[in-house]
């Protein structure tokens, strides 16, 4: 993470390369591995990124379910890879998921992102836009401001 700046992709990919051969070997991991594997996560390419990803939920689910946040954090990671490989259904399952748990622990910034990402599949621009303004009046503009970026026609 030291180096997500000045690095390229392939040197970042060749840094954290080892880290994953050692984790993969595992069938269990920590709780600090998964924080780990979500810090990295998109120093892999998106198929890596997929399988970690449904690993580290299946890992979270059996034997940290209380780690919903974390949980969350995946899911909408995942949900991002499913729109750029454009795996719609996915997608809206996994930020359907996010949406609950979003609610259930009263991250309402995380909650209107998952809207968001929802809106813009089914293509409801002025929905989108409209959470977009929310998460700026709830005083979310960093996320507000990653939304943008990742789609640009909501600025």
């Amino acid at each position: 993470l030291l180096h997500v700046d000045d690095y390229s992709e392939k040197q970042l990919r060749s840094v954290v390369e080892p880290v994953w051969q050692d984790l993969s070997r595992f069938d269990s991991w920590t709780v600090l591995d998964i924080y780990l594997v979500n810090n990295i996560l998109f120093f892999f390419d998106k198929e890596a990124a997929t399988h970690i990803i449904d690993f580290s939920l299946e890992m979270i689910d059996s034997k940290f379910p209380h780690l919903l946040l974390l949980k969350n954090a995946f899911l909408l990671n995942s949900s991002y890879l499913s729109i750029i490989k454009n795996e719609k259904s996915d997608a809206v399952h996994r930020l359907n998921e996010s949406v609950i748990i979003s609610k259930k622990m009263h991250r309402y910034d995380l909650y209107l992102f998952s809207l968001i990402r929802l809106s813009i599949i089914s293509d409801d621009l002025s929905k989108a836009q409209y959470y977009k303004d929310l998460l700026t009046k709830i005083g979310a503009s960093n996320l507000s401001l990653a939304v943008e970026k990742e789609f640009p026609q909501l600025k």
